[in-house]
């Protein structure tokens, strides 16, 4: 991977998604530095969702590089939008990914734990207390 995405073939409704992909995480990641986090959220969210036309093109025209660079980015603006479920689905998946480098691999291994870790704590943290008997 050579550090850069390369956007050559990207079809015009998908560069103005990834326009406006960029404005919402620029704009939530604004809002969370003001506390708004609920705005934030929704924001994240909306980005994941304009991850996936741009996943499915990359992988439909072979650059995995591209492919592999907007599904973190999925996986970590659903983490951001508070979907943790999602973004260790969405990490799992990653990791079966048979066009993935050495490096690649060892990315996407390192965020599913780091996810996993993360998920597991945020299920302690909301489970019920033992009622009384």
């Amino acid at each position: 991977m050579s550090g850069t995405i390369d956007y050559r073939g990207l079809p015009d409704e998908l560069r103005q998604q990834n326009k406006r992909r960029s404005s919402l995480i620029l704009e939530a990641h604004w809002l969370t530095a003001q506390k708004q986090y609920e705005a934030a959220s929704d924001l994240f969210a909306e980005a994941a969702h304009l991850e996936r036309p741009l996943i499915e093109w990359a992988q439909a025209n072979d650059k995995h590089d591209f492919a592999f660079i907007h599904l973190l980015s999925e996986l970590t603006l659903w983490s951001r939008a508070g979907n943790p479920r999602r973004a260790l689905h969405l990490a799992a998946e990653l990791r079966k990914n048979p066009y993935l480098s050495e490096k690649q691999s060892l990315e996407a291994e390192f965020h599913h734990q780091m996810l996993k870790e993360k998920f597991i704590e945020w299920q302690q943290v909301w489970s019920p207390s033992p009622v009384p008997a």
